[in-house]
Formats: structure tokens, C-alpha cells, sequence
């Protein structure tokens, strides 16, 4: 058995998850994730774990779009991503 904390952390991409699972199920093993409480080798469980692996694609999805979206006003606004980019930390730059 394999005990993963979330759907989320599993996979991010729901084909991708659906094949995995389906992968080891084939080698008869069963994957738990802990936070929804799903058992892969149950009847239901596929069922469920489609469905939650969609809505966290999409909630991967919007918070990647939101963080580009984020930079892109930044890069506009003349202010840096982040204080420690490349390495090198800015002083006194503002």
C-alpha cells in the first residue's frame, strides 16, 4: 500500500494520476490518500479521486495563472519578483 497525504500531492495533472493508479492497481496495490479518505482498490474510489483530481488540476492551474499574472504587473510597475533573484540579494534599490 502506498499512503499519500493528498490527491494534490500525488499528481497534478488528473490523466497522469488516473494512469498511475491505475498502474499500480494493476500490480495490486492499493493507494490511501489520507486527506480525502480514498482507497484506490474500493469501487467508489476512482469515481471520487476523478473527480477531486479535476478540481485540483484546475485549482493548480489558476494559482500558476495568477502567480505569472502577478509578475507581469510587477515586471509593468517596475518592481523586482522577488528580493534574491539569481542569487544576489538588492539593497537600497527602490
Amino acid at each position: 500500500m502506498v499512503i499519500t497525504k493528498s490527491i494534490s500531492r500525488f499528481a497534478r495533472n488528473t490523466v497522469t494520476l488516473l494512469q498511475t493508479v491505475r498502474d499500480f492497481k494493476a500490480w495490486g496495490v492499493d493507494i490511501f490518500f489520507e486527506e480525502q479518505n480514498i482507497h484506490t482498490m474500493s469501487g467508489d474510489g476512482e469515481l471520487m479521486m476523478t473527480i477531486l483530481a479535476s478540481y485540483a488540476q484546475e485549482e493548480s492551474r489558476s494559482a500558476s495563472e495568477n502567480q505569472k499574472w502577478r509578475i507581469k504587473r510587477n515586471f509593468e510597475e517596475g518592481m523586482p519578483w522577488n528580493g534574491a533573484m539569481l542569487g544576489y540579494l538588492m539593497k537600497n534599490c527602490l
